[in-house]
């Protein structure tokens, strides 16, 4: 439910704010991905918390109070490396995919290895 996530967004980035969240479960990993849009189908560039079993990522890393732009939440996904792209790995839910993509061999490493521990594989 959209309400739902706007509201989730709202009490992350206030626990950022006042130090809480990301320090409790630590964050595992972050940096830059290039992400695939769902309408726009071009790559931008988004900055990616791998946090409390949710990926959750930013226009930029030093955001104004750390405006998330979106949530995944892991729990029902699965990972998928993608074939057709370099460094290119999907995150699968029944419902929606992320295509994202990584800017060397060493960060699709480092998130594979990551992501991998958390979900699923399908491949």
């Amino acid at each position: 439910d959209l309400d739902e996530i706007r509201i989730e967004k709202k009490m992350i980035e206030k626990e950022d704010r006042e130090g809480g969240g990301a320090d409790e479960g630590g964050v595992k990993v972050e940096g830059y991905l290039l992400k695939r849009g769902l309408i726009n189908k071009a790559y931008k560039r988004r900055y990616f918390r791998l946090i409390n079993g949710q990926l959750r990522y930013f226009a930029l890393k030093s955001s104004p109070m750390n405006k998330i732009k979106g949530i995944i939440r892991l729990a029902l996904h699965t990972f998928e490396k993608n074939v057709g792209e370099e460094y290119g790995f999907r995150i699968v839910h029944s419902e929606r995919s992320f295509t994202l993509k990584a800017e060397s061999k060493e960060d699709f490493e480092m998130w594979q290895n990551a992501l991998k521990n958390m979900l699923p594989t399908s491949c």
